[in-house]
C-alpha cells in the first residue's frame, strides 16, 4: 500500500526554495498586502475576505501594475506566487481539500503502469453477472476471469456460486477450454512467475494454495482489498481492466445478437463466451501498441531469434520504456504536487493537518483543517490505513490510530500569521 494522505492544502506547481529565497523578497510586500492588509488600507473594500488563489493573483498583478515599480509577474514566475500562498495559515486551514494520488484532474497527475513482462504474472478475479444476465442465462451469476498482464490475454469460464470445489473446477475448465486457450496455458504452466488473486473477492478465502495445482512454480500474491487501503491502487490494475472490457463486449453482445451467450450451439458449450473471448483476444489493444492478445501470445510462443521472437521482445522494450518514462515524470512532478507526501521529518519541508468533519456552515465559514500540524511517528503494518503522528516542530503531542484518508497535507513553516490566536479559539471552539 502506498501510505500518504488522501487530500492537499496546497496550490500544485510552486517554485523551489532556491528559487523563493532569490526572488520572493521583490514581490512579498504585494503578496502581504493583497492577503492581509488590503481591507485596511485599500480605499477599494470590494475584497473583505481572503481570496483564492486565482484571485489573489488577480489582485497581486493589478497591485504590482498601480505600483509602477517592478515588472508584473511572469507566467513563470507564477510558481513564486504559489509558493507564498502555500504557506499562509489562513489558506492552510481554509483551503477545500483537494484529493492526492489518482486525481486524474491535477495537471502533474502520473498514471505509473506495473511491471510487465512474458511469463512473468496472470491476475484473476470474479466478475458478477447483471441480473438481467443471469436470468437468460440460467440463473449462472458469476464468472472466473484470469488475464496474462504482459499480453492482455483473458481466460473465461462461468461458475453457477462461489464455493471452493466450484471455483477451482471453473478455473481450470478457463484454462483448459479448447483451442487458443488450452493452448496459451500449456505453454505458460511451468513458466509463469507470479499469479496475482484479488483479495477483495471470494477467491482469497477459497482457493489461493490451489492455484499451485495449476501453476506449480508461481508465487501465490493475495492483493489488498480496496476498503484496506483507502480505495488506492492495490496492483491487481489488469484484471480489473479487462473484467471492463469483457463487459462492454459482453453487453454488445446481447445487444447486437443474443443475450443467452452460455448456451449450447454447434455443439460448443457456452458458444456465446467463446465468441466473446475470440473477439476480445483478437482486438487490438492501445496498451500493446496496436496488437491483439492473440497476437503477442503468439510472439511469445516463437522460438529464439525468430522475427516473432523479435517482435515480442520490442513490444516488452516499449512497454518498459513507458513504463520508465513515467516513472521519471512523477519523480519530476514530486517537489510540485509535495513530494512523496510521507514524512517522519519533524523539521521538513511539509506535514499534515486533520481534516475537521464541516460544522453547520460547512459551505461557508468552517475552519476545515486543525491548527496542529503532525507527522508520521509510527507505521502500523497490520493496519495499513491507520498511523500514529507526532506534532511538528517541538512538543510531544501525539496522536494514536489516525486515518490517512483525515490527513492533509500542507507545505512547511508558515509565515506569521496576525490572527494566529483567533484560530487557537477557533479550533477550541
Amino acid at each position: 500500500m502506498s501510505s500518504r494522505p488522501a487530500y492537499k492544502s496546497f496550490v500544485v506547481g510552486e517554485c523551489t526554495d532556491q528559487e523563493a529565497a532569490e526572488k520572493l523578497p521583490q514581490y512579498r510586500h504585494f503578496f502581504e498586502w493583497v492577503m492581509y492588509r488590503r481591507i485596511n488600507e485599500s480605499n477599494d473594500r470590494s475584497s473583505f475576505y481572503h481570496p483564492g488563489y486565482q484571485k489573489f493573483l488577480y489582485q497581486v498583478r493589478q497591485a504590482i501594475q498601480n505600483s509602477n515599480n517592478i515588472k508584473d509577474i511572469s507566467r513563470e514566475d507564477e510558481g513564486i506566487v504559489k509558493y507564498y500562498y502555500n504557506r499562509q495559515l489562513i489558506v492552510q486551514m481554509t483551503m477545500h481539500p483537494q484529493p492526492n494520488g489518482n486525481d486524474q484532474h491535477n495537471p502533474f497527475y502520473v498514471s505509473v503502469p506495473l511491471y510487465k513482462a512474458p511469463y512473468y504474472e496472470l491476475q484473476t478475479d470474479i466478475l458478477q453477472l447483471l441480473p438481467e444476465q443471469s436470468k437468460v442465462n440460467y440463473n449462472i451469476r458469476y464468472m472466473v476471469v484470469i488475464v496474462d498482464t504482459f499480453t492482455r490475454f483473458i481466460w473465461c469460464c462461468p461458475v453457477a456460486n462461489l464455493k471452493a470445489i466450484k471455483v477451482q473446477k471453473a478455473f481450470l475448465s478457463a484454462l483448459n477450454r479448447p483451442g487458443n486457450s488450452n493452448a496459451n496455458y500449456e505453454f505458460l504452466r511451468d513458466k509463469v512467475k507470479r499469479v496475482v488473486v484479488d483479495g477483495g473477492s471470494e477467491l482469497k478465502s477459497v482457493f489461493p494454495e490451489a492455484v499451485k495445482l495449476y501453476f506449480p512454480n508461481a508465487e501465490i500474491i493475495t492483493s489488498n482489498a480496496k476498503n484496506r487501503t483507502g480505495n488506492r491502487p492495490t496492483g491487481n490494475g489488469p484484471i480489473e481492466a479487462a473484467i471492463r472490457l469483457l463487459r462492454l463486449v459482453m453487453r454488445d453482445y446481447s445487444l447486437g445478437i443474443s443475450p443467452n451467450f452460455l448456451g449450447t450451439e454447434n455443439n460448443i458449450q457456452h458458444f456465446g463466451l467463446s465468441k466473446m473471448l475470440q473477439t476480445y483476444n483478437e482486438t487490438p489493444q492501445i496498451s500493446l501498441h496496436e496488437k491483439s492478445p492473440i497476437q503477442v501470445t503468439g510472439d511469445t510462443m516463437a522460438p529464439k531469434n525468430s522475427e516473432r521472437h523479435d517482435s515480442m521482445v520490442s513490444t516488452y522494450f516499449l512497454m518498459e520504456k513507458h513504463r520508465r518514462e513515467q516513472i521519471g515524470k512523477k519523480r519530476k512532478y514530486q517537489d510540485l504536487s509535495g513530494g512523496n507526501q510521507f514524512t517522519t521529518n519533524r523539521n521538513g519541508s511539509f506535514a499534515y493537518r486533520i481534516y475537521k468533519p464541516p460544522g453547520q456552515f460547512a459551505k461557508q465559514v468552517d475552519i476545515r483543517a486543525s491548527l496542529k500540524a503532525y507527522v508520521v511517528d509510527k507505521l502500523n503494518s497490520s493496519k495499513p490505513p491507520y498511523v500514529d503522528l507526532i506534532v511538528y516542530s517541538t512538543g510531544t503531542d501525539t496522536l494514536k490510530r489516525v486515518l490517512w484518508n483525515t490527513l492533509h497535507t500542507r507545505k512547511n513553516a508558515c509565515d506569521e500569521w496576525p490572527s494566529l490566536n483567533y484560530a487557537r479559539l477557533l479550533e477550541n471552539y
